[in-house]
């Protein structure tokens, strides 16, 4: 669901997925702690970024950033999102 998600937000802003990862870079050098996805979206909403039709479409994008050896996961933390519901911890990778 989260790449159809991105899909679909990429056929209505052209580029939206490549954009959010270069956000998302651009957010890991700002930062040396965990964090949830929604840290990530927060701080791209505030930089410019148009959110995606479907908020699914950050799923993708942190899959993305995974699969790249970008961030890996490294426990759960309750989102403000999500009512409280466990979220998924991330972290950068050292390199």
């Amino acid at each position: 669901m989260a790449e159809l998600a991105a899909n679909k937000a990429d056929r209505i802003n052209i580029e939206w997925t490549s954009n959010a990862i270069n956000y998302l870079v651009s957010f890991l050098k700002t930062i040396n702690k965990p964090f949830l996805v929604e840290d990530v979206r927060n701080y791209s909403i505030t930089y410019g970024l148009e959110p995606p039709p479907d908020g699914r479409a950050w799923g993708h994008v942190i899959k993305l950033a995974q699969k790249n050896n970008l961030v890996e996961t490294c426990g759960f933390r309750a989102a403000n999102s999500s009512n409280g519901s466990p979220k998924v911890l991330w972290k950068k990778k050292e390199f």
